[in-house]
């Protein structure tokens, strides 16, 4: 009983963090929109949300401490009465040590993998196979998927601290990758035929088996017509796709360690007649 009211104070903690924490970034997001300190205004509700939950916390410990002195006065009492008439066999004690440091040690493994973390809550609640009309789309289990079950099912995936370190989140150089997928024409006409847009730079070209047809992928670099092409960072990617009867088109732009699980996908897909 005693752990089960334990648990669910900090779970209750928890919560309370988070919604504080989600609340205060939603309103520096709604403030900052339009401007180019949305960055600063972000740290500034991180900082505040931390500062507000300590405060509570230590307002909430202020006002319970006799009642927690007490409680654990006794429990320790009990112990020691416990322990006397029957000692605790020194694997149990091993074992509790080691417990103690199990929430410690999933919330670092979150911290670490938050991106990826959000991927996976992310399939649990949609659904890792995504039916868009006659084609069935299951993406990797990290990437996060928003789709309307019909039009389009658009991802995002990034990878957390534990992959890249804290330093690239530091100075905000976190990659962060989008693929879209769409079972219509491509709204532009500009990807029918094996013909790719008109304003790029074709880098590579893959075709692969699409059904009964074939899906054609330029990895592009965009031209601006009055200084040609654009400088593209080497990590970087952006890639079109289109079938040769232009029903399906995809759009990957991103991390280019991330283009191959792109094109893993676009190969998994499945076409129901």
């Amino acid at each position: 009983m005693y752990l089960l009211k334990k648990g669910l104070r900090i779970l209750g903690f928890s919560t309370i963090y988070m919604l504080v924490l989600g609340s205060l970034l939603y309103v520096s997001d709604t403030a900052w929109a339009a401007t180019y300190s949305s960055g600063f205004g972000q740290d500034v509700a991180l900082i505040l949300g931390n500062i507000i939950m300590l405060g509570l916390l230590k307002f909430y410990r202020r006002k319970t401490e006799n009642q927690w002195v007490k409680t654990e006065a006794e429990r320790w009492i009990l112990a020691r009465a416990r322990e006397q008439t029957s000692p605790t066999p020194r694997w149990r004690k091993k074992l509790g040590r080691c417990l103690l440091w199990a929430p410690s040690a999933s919330v670092m493994l979150t911290f670490l993998f938050l991106p990826e973390m959000a991927g996976l809550v992310s399939h649990l609640y949609n659904g890792r196979l995504v039916n868009l009309g006659r084609y069935q789309i299951k993406t990797p289990i990290t990437w996060v998927n928003t789709t309307d079950g019909q039009t389009y099912l658009w991802t995002l995936a990034a990878p957390g601290i534990g992959r890249i370190g804290l330093p690239t989140y530091w100075s905000r150089q976190v990659p962060v990758s989008s693929s879209s997928f769409y079972p219509v024409a491509h709204p532009e006409g500009q990807l029918n035929q094996n013909v790719p847009l008109a304003s790029a730079t074709v880098i590579a070209k893959h075709s692969f088996p699409f059904g009964k047809e074939t899906i054609t992928c330029w990895d592009l670099i965009y031209n601006n017509k009055y200084v040609g092409p654009s400088i593209t960072d080497p990590s970087i990617a952006e890639i079109g796709c289109s079938t040769e009867s232009s029903h399906f088109y995809a759009h990957f732009f991103g991390w280019r360690g991330d283009s191959a699980a792109f094109y893993e996908t676009l190969q998994r897909i499945t076409i129901t007649e």
